[in-house]
């Protein structure tokens, strides 16, 4: 059996909608429709893994809250139900009761979960589990998924809107005292099946079906260092007291009692004894001396772990954070394993869950946690060949280097649940897989549909830093160099986005149509910065003999040649997809395309009387006078500078803004250097940042606009 997806409902930031979990099936990786590389292979833990991501205060660790809190059946305390649920609870009593009307009709408060547990097929569980009542049985078809619903109620609904009314006439009735009521207000536990039916829990239990082992990193309780997990291991190892190793063991103890039964009992009992007969009288009291070493204590007391680093052995508590931690949950999930019994496997639902575990790792630790996991598992399980583990991992994290690693290792998106924030402050759940990625949103017009090679191009470029964006506030697409370092300086130095967690990606070329479709489900604000890219003639570009660089100035009849351009811009959108040098035709009337959470900006206008068709033409079009821009360009190209500019003291600066497409060529063998040599100067220097192409302007003040409506938003929630 397996968790296949659990609703959380009015419990902390969960409201009643966007509040379904996945998870994947704890044999995922023996699957036959599996198309990984790592999953053919068997992999325990890539394959399998769930994956919780979000900002901080999203919602993550609500989730295994949930989990311990249905199968613990843990205590309701009013801080545990969704605030703002209740506070919409209350200030209907409030207007009833200000009315001088009667709760009768009213809302409790309640709590409710659903869990839906997919069946492997195996009948026995079924009877183990006392899971018949729960499986309805279609057309001589026995059903593949039950469910189980877990409602938390209030225990006498009568006595508590009678308390409610009584402290209501006391003028005691604040929300804040409406939480204290709820603390200490009975709940009762109720189980039921898909049709509302109550179960019986006589018969039926919860924790029986479900055993969650929560992994908490960084623990340090005295049960979690090193030294203490590897005893465990040790001990279950030898648990069976027949073995060979474990026979020796306890031999080996009753000698050692023996020898001190006989060396300290002998000698020191009657010393000891003529000392409390001072004290008391023998009848009353008499103390004999003894060995008491058992199996348990020679682990816990006598045997010691010593850790060895470059040949040199090192105490516990030298070792680094990181990969203390590391040890620890690795420890964790091996005691877990060793105690995993083989006759049990198929009968339980079997959760391991592993909060952050990126505490205290370095980025490349974290890339690797996954891998580092399923290693170790794989060389337990083939020393243990007798268990048949079928449990589901799942990991809460905000590491983009972890989510890196469950990307790469499974080569997919599938078990990925993005957890983000709506407009009323609800958690938001947003279940990730190869095919909703791939798909536009219905509610948009122009299909944006991915093709298979644009995904399995996603999942390889995302690894390049862009797996920052399920953090981030907002997103940057850019795709140059010069673009990347310059804006990361601008809004560096801008008091609108020091507030915010902006990332910016430098997806080298025209791409940013791969990522909408993924950005959009994430429902994070992305501004993409692209080029026009006109396509010239080789006249135009000056590559005919006797010819040079030609301005261009205006876009009516003009072609692109822009793949985002061509998919959102452009009427004719299908023309030249399979070639990316096919130009497009422009349209008459150019605008930025936008929609709720994607804007596409460029050069739209004219700038200084000419079209530019690079960031580089439109900053030197736009700041072709600026002193800061013309010791680049004359630092950078010296002959060029003289021959278009002018010797010093006898510039011409119009020259530049005149030949700006000249310069983009020259320049286009050496952006990177341009930017760098750019922003060095921009950074010594105490003249201020040149000014911005308008067309980015344009994007970074929609950009803020969605952040402070975001933000104010939340406030007035």
């Amino acid at each position: 059996m397996y968790l296949k997806s659990f609703k959380i409902t009015n419990f902390r930031k969960f409201g009643c909608k966007n509040n379904y979990i996945d998870f994947v099936q704890s044999d995922y990786q023996k699957l036959t429709d599996v198309d990984s590389e790592s999953e053919k292979s068997g992999s325990f833990v890539a394959g399998a893994t769930t994956l919780v991501i979000g900002k901080n205060n999203s919602g993550k660790t609500t989730v295994t809250k949930a989990l311990k809190h249905v199968v613990e059946n843990e205590d309701i305390t009013g801080n545990k139900f969704n605030l703002t649920y209740l506070k919409n609870i209350f200030d209907k009593y409030l207007t009833t009761l200000n009315r001088g009307g009667d709760l009768q009709d009213l809302p409790i408060p309640q709590m409710e979960f659903e869990l839906f547990i997919g069946l492997d097929g195996d009948p026995t569980t079924y009877t183990v589990q006392n899971l018949s009542q729960f499986i309805p049985i279609k057309e001589n078809t026995i059903s593949e998924l039950i469910a189980i619903k877990i409602k938390f109620l209030v225990k006498d609904s009568i006595e508590f809107k009678e308390y409610i009314n009584k402290e209501f006439k006391n003028n005691k009735l604040c929300f804040q005292q409406f939480i204290k009521i709820i603390d200490n207000t009975k709940f009762i536990r109720q189980i039921y099946d898909r049709n509302e039916r109550t179960i019986n829990q006589n018969y039926f239990n919860l924790k029986n079906l479900i055993d969650f082992k929560l992994i908490k990193a960084n623990l340090d309780d005295g049960e979690t260092t090193l030294s203490s997990v590897f005893n465990k291991i040790v001990q279950y190892r030898l648990r069976d007291e027949e073995t060979p190793s474990r026979k020796k063991i306890e031999k080996a103890i009753q000698l050692i009692n023996k020898f001190f039964n006989d060396k300290v009992g002998d000698s020191h009992n009657e010393l000891v004894n003529s000392v409390v007969e001072r004290v008391t009288d023998q009848k009353n009291m008499k103390v004999d001396l003894s060995s008491n070493l058992d199996f348990e204590s020679i682990f816990k007391k006598l045997i010691q772990y010593q850790f060895e680093e470059n040949n040199q052995y090192i105490p516990e508590s030298q070792f680094g954070l990181g990969y203390s931690n590391l040890m620890k949950i690795l420890g964790q999930i091996i005691d877990y394993v060793e105690q995993y019994e083989s006759a049990d496997s198929h009968h339980k639902v079997n959760l391991i869950c592993i909060e952050e575990p990126e505490n205290f790792m370095h980025p490349q630790m974290q890339e690797l946690f996954i891998k580092n996991i399923d290693d170790a598992l794989a060389v337990l399980l083939s020393a243990t060949p007798d268990k048949n583990i079928n449990s589901q991992l799942i990991i809460t994290t905000h590491s983009s280097h972890i989510v890196n690693s469950k990307i790469h290792t499974s080569n997919t998106f599938d078990n990925i649940n993005y957890i983000t924030t709506d407009e009323q402050y609800y958690s938001h759940v947003v279940t990730l897989n190869d095919q909703i990625v791939r798909e536009s949103p219905k509610e948009i017009k122009k299909s944006t549909n991915l093709k298979l090679e644009e995904l399995n191009f996603l999942k390889k470029h995302i690894k390049y830093k862009v797996s920052e964006l399920f953090f981030a506030d907002a997103i940057i697409l850019v795709e140059g160099i010069t673009e990347e370092h310059l804006l990361q300086h601008y809004l560096s130095d801008s008091t609108e986005f020091k507030r915010h967690c902006i990332s910016i990606f430098n997806i080298n070329g025209a791409y940013a149509h791969i990522y909408k479709p993924l950005i959009e489900l994430l429902k994070i604000p992305c501004l993409v910065i692209t080029d026009l890219d006109i396509k010239r003639s080789e006249l135009e570009k000056g590559k005919l003999k006797g010819s040079s660089p030609q301005q261009i100035f205006s876009t009516e009849g003009r072609e692109t040649t822009n793949a985002v351009l061509k998919k959102f811009i452009c009427e004719d959108q299908e023309a030249g997809n399979d070639d990316n040098d096919k130009g497009v035709l422009l349209p008459n009337n150019l605008e930025y395309f936008e929609n709720e959470f994607f804007k596409i900006v460029f050069q739209k206008d004219s700038i200084n009387g000419f079209i530019a068709s690079s960031f580089e033409e439109s900053f030197i079009l736009n700041n072709y006078k600026d002193r800061i821009l013309n010791a680049v360009l004359s630092e950078l190209k010296p002959t060029i500078y003289k021959n278009i500019v002018g010797k010093s003291g006898s510039e011409c600066f119009e020259n530049s803004k005149d030949k700006s497409y000249e310069w983009q060529v020259k320049l286009s063998s050496s952006k990177s250097t341009f930017a760098n040599t750019l922003l060095f100067k921009v950074i010594e220097s105490d003249e201020g940042l040149p000014p911005l192409p308008q067309y980015i302007d344009d994007g970074l003040n929609w950009l803020i606009s969605k952040l402070d409506g975001s933000i104010s938003e939340v406030e007035e929630s």
